[in-house]
């Protein structure tokens, strides 16, 4: 829901660069709807008025309360901040990391607030490297380790096969 459609449309089409689908006139209001033109042409979001004192009155506590009402993922979290406050458009919330995410919010000056989020790289981890019985392998026939001695719980195994074996991990 939005409180201005015109605004709201402008909003929508020249900050955010959604491309409007549907703009038909409906009584004294509009039924309007943008899409992104990088997604699918049926997804549509509806620029709604608030005009039903139910939803005016459910879309004013919802931004009270810092919720915001739609989410956005961006490729490039800190490209698309940059660009949106260059636009003039005000952050609730600046670029924060939150698991595996990194979001921010802003005003979309027509009663709501937005989300935007990026999935966060898959950070390496450090993993410990196997011991050297695993990297030699086990000889499957034999029920052994190569280099195992029946009687020893020991593995002996040497350390270019050991190296061989880590640098294809």
């Amino acid at each position: 829901m939005v409180d201005n459609q015109d605004k709201a449309l402008r909003f929508y089409s020249d900050v955010l660069g959604f491309v409007k689908k549907h703009d038909i006139p409906v009584g004294e209001f509009r039924w309007i709807t943008v899409v992104s033109p990088e997604g699918r042409d049926d997804l549509e979001l509806a620029l709604e008025p608030n005009a039903n004192p139910a939803g005016k009155t459910f879309q004013e506590a919802i931004f009270k309360q810092d919720i915001p009402i739609s989410a956005f993922e961006v490729d490039d979290m800190e490209t698309e901040f940059r660009r949106l406050k260059g636009l003039g458009v005000v952050f609730t919330k600046e670029p924060t990391r939150a698991g595996p995410v990194t979001l921010a919010i802003f005003s979309d000056t027509c009663g709501n607030l937005i989300q935007l989020y990026q999935p966060n790289a898959v950070e390496a981890a450090s993993v410990p490297l196997p011991d050297p019985a695993v990297l030699c392998g086990r000889d499957e026939a034999l029920g052994a380790f190569p280099g195992v001695d029946g009687d020893d719980a020991g593995v002996r195994c040497d350390a270019a096969a050991a190296t061989a074996a880590r640098s294809q991990l």
